[in-house]
């Protein structure tokens, strides 16, 4: 949940972000929208090994997989670090 003091919140608790105080409403979607897919793909990391583990999968596929995984996270990371970047820019 978003709120105009741009403060993110995990559960009942609201924690304040200070990083967020720097740059404007548009980038600070992008990074909490692009925070929680980082998220999602750190859990596709965890079902990855749960599916080696469990023979579901190969080593090599599971090699394979967790890269392209740790590629998008590094993606993810890029874009919570540098938002505007990411941004179209405005025609005025």
């Amino acid at each position: 949940i978003i709120s105009n003091s741009h403060t993110a919140r995990r559960g009942k608790e609201t924690i304040p972000c200070p990083f967020y105080k720097q740059i404007d409403g548009f980038s600070f979607l992008l990074v909490e929208h692009t925070a929680r897919r980082d998220g999602e793909n750190s859990e596709t990391d965890t079902w990855l090994v749960f599916a080696k583990d469990c023979k579901y999968i190969s080593e090599e596929d599971h090699h394979r997989l967790t890269n392209e995984c740790n590629e998008v996270g590094a993606m993810f990371g890029s874009m919570i670090k540098n938002p505007t970047s990411f941004l179209l820019k405005s025609k005025e």
